[in-house]
């Protein structure tokens, strides 16, 4: 089944990471649940998937311009442990 969603059958990508979670300790439920993926590929093994190309026109004057160089916490500084070692590098 990873095979298929890494060839392309993303539409049931959820279900697989969600049953690949289980693959320590595999129940019969598991198991049910991949004989519905399969029927479901089965089913819809002649589906296309479209996806849309074209990049999508925004006009930038819709957007704040932001100063993000100034926190809005203030002026803080990072907490160091007091007996921490120096730092290696530049």
């Amino acid at each position: 089944l990873r095979w298929a969603a890494e060839l392309g059958r993303i539409d049931f990508l959820y279900e697989l990471s969600t049953l690949s979670s289980h693959l320590a300790m595999p129940r019969e439920g598991h198991l049910e649940a991949v004989y519905n993926i399969f029927g479901y590929l089965d089913k819809h093994s002649e589906s296309n998937m479209v996806f849309d190309d074209l990049v999508p026109k925004l006009c930038m004057d819709n957007f704040p311009t932001t100063d993000w160089s100034k926190s809005i916490y203030g002026d803080i500084k990072e907490e160091v442990p007091p007996f921490a070692p120096e730092p290696l590098g530049k």
